[in-house]
């Protein structure tokens, strides 16, 4: 994701200065970014959508190889949350332990919960189970949830609105996450943003930056805590914000043609994009002092969600042999055909290497030239 795509008014662009001085990826950056300007929202405003209303409440995974910032990121986001005393930062790994602390915030119950890995967030412990459905019941923000806490009985949690900021590498995310969680509706229901490399090499911030970097990024933190603070204070009460008819247009056309973003095995993923890519407009247009969503707003929302589109399959897919096999042979070539024989021969049975091959060649990434295979 390039620094370009941001709106150059939009206070996501200091919260992108005051982390440029890191390793972390831009897309972390922006994703979280946005979760902080939602969370901080609520629910004071929203996309009335007749039968349903979209608040801003964004929750993000972050998918990427250990090192990556993903912890960084999400450590620093949840450090302006907390300056800022609302919503409530809830920690605990069972759902009794978030039940209880969601009850005693309130109506509406606002909070952000952390699961820096979720793997271990939801585990294999028996006190675990059954947190994938219940999450995904607190994430969908109706107007409350039924709860059973020992010793309480039936309770309810009125207007909860949950803000996850998570992460995970793809190996733990396939050996943790619960059967059905992309069909059952929790993980459609977070922008997923998956990063293979850091953003750039950074030894040690202390010598590896100039004085202007540095200075940069601290003015960066303090206008973007001064925005959040405006953000929050112009929506005082629960208010309707409404999209401009070049938005409407631009959201119509994206929205029938928003399953052309994704593969057909993350369906359920492409049908609830089509509230994300609205939210996502909706902290657009916020971030950038407007009490509407402009064009451009919208056009942000999609070019995110297409950036998603292009990655989630690494993500929600367990590999197959074939595609580690693919994977392997677009990091050493170019070779020679028979070259590439001997070097994978040693680990992958010929008819998986052949059935690489052909999958590469089918979708365009591989070509002989000059009796060698290259990548296209």
């Amino acid at each position: 994701m390039r620094k370009s795509i941001l709106p150059s008014d939009s206070c996501l662009r200091s919260w992108v200065d005051w982390l440029g001085i890191t390793e972390i990826p831009m897309s972390f950056q922006v994703a979280c970014g946005m979760a902080v300007i939602g969370a901080v929202l609520k629910r004071n405003v929203f996309i009335n959508q007749e039968l349903w209303r979209v608040y801003p409440n964004l929750s993000v995974l972050l998918v990427g190889p250990s090192g990556i910032g993903k912890d960084t990121v999400i450590d620093q986001a949840i450090r302006f949350i907390e300056a800022h005393k609302e919503p409530e930062v809830i920690a605990g790994r069972t759902i009794e332990i978030i039940y209880e602390q969601m009850l005693g915030i309130g109506d509406p119950a606002c909070c952000v919960i952390p699961a820096r890995e979720v793997s271990a967030f939801f585990g294999q412990k028996d006190y675990q189970k059954g947190m994938v459905q219940e999450l995904t019941d607190l994430l969908s923000t109706g107007s409350s949830v039924d709860v059973s806490l020992k010793g309480k009985g039936k309770l309810k949690i009125l207007n909860p609105t949950v803000t996850m900021m998570a992460g995970s590498t793809v190996d733990w995310l396939h050996k943790a996450m619960p059967e059905g969680s992309l069909e059952g509706g929790l993980w459609p229901r977070f922008l997923i943003v998956y990063e293979e490399y850091s953003g750039r090499h950074i030894p040690l911030v202390k010598h590896s930056l100039t004085k202007a970097e540095k200075q940069r990024a601290e003015e960066g933190a303090e206008r973007f805590r001064g925005m959040l603070q405006q953000i929050k204070s112009a929506y005082p009460a629960p208010k309707e914000i409404v999209l401009l008819s070049d938005a409407v247009d631009t959201y119509t056309n994206w929205y029938i043609n928003r399953n052309n973003y994704f593969s057909p095995t993350v369906r359920p993923y492409a049908n609830r994009s089509r509230d994300q890519v609205l939210r996502l407009a909706m902290i657009s247009a916020i971030s950038r002092g407007l009490p509407y969503i402009e064009e451009q707003d919208v056009k942000f929302g999609i070019a995110i969600m297409a950036e998603v589109g292009r990655t989630i399959d690494k993500v929600v897919q367990a590999p197959t042999t074939e595609g580690r096999i693919a994977e392997e042979i677009l990091s050493i070539l170019p070779q020679t055909p028979k070259k590439l024989l001997v070097l994978l021969g040693r680990k992958y049975q010929f008819r998986n290497i052949k059935e690489a091959v052909g999958y590469l060649v089918e979708t365009d990434q591989i070509k002989q030239q000059r009796g060698k295979w290259i990548k296209t």
